[in-house]
This record gives C-alpha cells, structure tokens and sequence, in this order.
C-alpha cells in the first residue's frame, strides 16, 4: 500500500506535468491559426534548425552524457505492480548524482516552468520540434535564449528519499503531436 501511494502522487505529478506541456504545445498552435499561417510560426532560422532536426532521426545526442532507459515511451504495465498501467510521453532516463541535461540540438528556448512537487522542466523549439527536460534543479537557461547542441541546461534532481535517484524525463513533440525519443537517439 506503500509503494500504491508513492505510485499515485507521482502520477499526480506526471499528469500535472503532462497537462502543463499539452497547454503550452495548445499555445503555440492558437498563436499560429491567429496569425492565419499553417503549423507553428518560425523565423527562417528555426525553419532551418527544424529541417535539420528531422534529417538527425537516430542520430541525435543522448539529453544527458550517460544514462540508460528505465521506462520506455507510451502505454505499458508496471514494473512491480500488477494491473497498474503506466503512460510516459516520452522516456525516463536514470543517470549519475550531478548530472546535466544537455540540449540534444540548437534550438531556442521556449519555456522554463515549476511544478510543485515535481521539480523544474525546460522546452526548446527546433522548428517545428520541441524538446522537453524535465525534473530539473539549477536550471541555467530563459526562455528566448538559443542554445547549442550538448549546451547543459540544468541539474537533474536526485531523489535522496528514493535511493538517490537520478532520473530525467525526456519529450520529443512535432507540433503537437508525441514522438518516441528512442526512434530519434543515436543508438
């Protein structure tokens, strides 16, 4: 039952986190239809970071410097509790105490926000792309600052109530719909 109730108010972090990037990717195509223009509005310098970011499919850079996959993209069960299902929009990627995330491609930055209890998340623009980092301390990025590929962007938390763990949370949306991050990371 322990384990049942640190699952539910993490969901309830997730889902909050989840909503928070659905309203912004809304944003951003309502800002879009008002101007009368299709897909999302970019200056020529993001039409060409967007075009380059889709030529990169499987050969993007890795959010951190070392990491591996914990919890794949989608809908799946549970790694411990049964008929318990988990939906990830992206991918959770532990890592070492102390590492940053790292911008997987140029890009601007869109969006820095909190949501309380789940740390901070940071959204970059790669034209018609956007990157999502979240469950981050220290961010050191704003919003309308362009960034480089591998420029770090923040801490990624570590849970010292959790075994010291180190976990970032990584989306890849075009426009406003999900992609699996693992189809576009370098293998």
């Amino acid at each position: 039952s322990n384990l049942r109730s640190k699952l539910a108010q993490q969901q309830r972090i997730e889902q909050q986190l989840a909503r928070e990037i659905d309203r912004i990717v809304e944003e951003e195509a309502r800002k879009t239809a008002k101007s009368g223009s299709s897909g999302m509005v970019m200056t020529p310098e993001q039409k060409l970071a967007g075009s380059d970011f889709e030529q990169n499919r499987r050969r993007i850079p890795w959010p951190v410097e070392r990491g591996l996959i914990i919890e794949k993209f989608g809908v799946h069960p549970h790694p411990v509790l049964n008929n318990v299902t988990v939906n990830n929009n992206g991918v959770t990627i532990s890592t070492e105490q102390g590492s940053k995330a790292r911008a997987v491609f140029q890009g601007e930055v869109s969006r820095v926000f909190g949501i309380t209890g789940g740390n901070m998340a940071v959204i970059l623009r790669h034209g018609q792309y956007l990157t999502v980092y979240s469950n981050l301390i220290n961010v050191l990025v704003t919003k309308g600052e362009k960034v480089t590929i591998r420029q770090n962007l923040g801490t990624v938390y570590t849970d010292s109530n959790d075994g010291n763990k180190t976990l970032l949370k990584f989306q890849i949306w075009k426009e406003s719909k999900k992609l699996n991050p693992e189809e576009w990371l370098v293998n």
